[in-house]
């Protein structure tokens, strides 16, 4: 008997126990199926506000020229010319991707998108030196327009930097004559000098505000003249990231700076939002008409 009172309560304490445990592993289960369930949510709607702001660009870079100089005027009609609608904010142009309605069902996925864009010309893609920062690979081309539309680069001198120590500058100006100077830099202790002609130059490095971009190597190089149409430049031996920095002045325009923001909202009232901007720089000839780039200088 007296055994038996010992063991009494031994069942209600098992129970508890097992309870507790029960309790917290569907706690545990219910807060991780929660929290996927968050991100799965957080997941959709990003991609969905992404979706949206690559969707205006997209829609703007299939536009010609004078559409999207017109767009540069949305407040005066200029969305039109896009197809789009007036924006939210002065300047800018909407295109409405989804729009719910008071007639959706409860349940159903209930977003509304659209994209905010805008057009404006550029100059300039660096923080410092008005400087124009570009992606060459070798046996490509670009070139810098001098001769604006509304504005045109007089100086007749230009600073011309690259990052690698492995990577050579050939570059050449012309102007509205046809008249072509050439050139060509590489970097101080590279390899194999012997393999240039006197168009090209040592540069030792290049100064403090340059190198805090990243540049390793700059030279001030000489225009054609003061009056120049263009600067044709290409790298050789390999890639590298090639800017500019104009002197005294600022460049003219180099292309549009599309502008898309991409904005989801729900029927719980939250927003996402996601910015894309795109430089489309102007048209210029490919380096297939530089055929005679590399021709003795006796027979420019």
């Amino acid at each position: 008997m007296k055994k038996r009172k010992y063991e009494e309560g031994q069942t209600l304490l098992f129970v508890i126990v097992a309870v507790t445990i029960a309790l917290t592993v569907g706690v545990a289960v219910s807060t991780r199926t929660i929290s996927s369930l968050r991100r799965v949510s957080r997941t959709d709607t990003s991609t969905r506000v992404i979706a949206a702001a690559e969707a205006g660009i997209e829609n703007m870079l299939g536009r010609t020229y004078s559409q999207l100089n017109a767009a540069m005027d949305a407040d005066e009609g200029g969305c039109d010319a896009i197809g789009a609608e007036l924006g939210p904010e002065t300047g800018t142009c909407m295109y409405i991707l989804s729009e719910s309605s008071p007639d959706d069902q409860a349940g159903s996925d209930v977003i509304s998108s659209r994209a905010v864009v805008s057009v404006e010309k550029f100059s300039s893609n660096l923080p410092e030196g008005n400087g124009y920062s570009f992606d060459l690979e070798p046996g490509l081309v670009k070139e810098i327009i001098l001769d604006g539309d509304s504005e045109d680069y007089t100086s007749n001198q230009i600073q011309l930097c690259w990052k690698s120590n492995r990577a050579v500058i050939y570059y050449y100006s012309y102007d509205s004559n046809g008249t072509v100077k050439k050139g060509g830099l590489y970097p101080n202790g590279f390899p194999d000098t012997s393999i240039f002609s006197g168009l090209f130059e040592p540069v030792p490095g290049a100064p403090s505000n340059r190198t805090s971009l990243g540049f390793n190597y700059c030279e001030n190089i000489s225009l054609v003249s003061d009056s120049s149409y263009g600067l044709r430049i290409k790298v050789l031996y390999g890639p590298d990231t090639v800017a500019v920095f104009p002197s005294p002045e600022t460049l003219p325009a180099q292309g549009y700076m599309l502008t898309s923001r991409g904005e989801v909202a729900t029927e719980t009232g939250s927003e996402e939002r996601a910015t894309v901007i795109v430089r489309k720089s102007y048209p210029y000839a490919p380096d297939i008409f530089d055929y005679g780039i590399y021709t003795p200088e006796i027979l420019e």
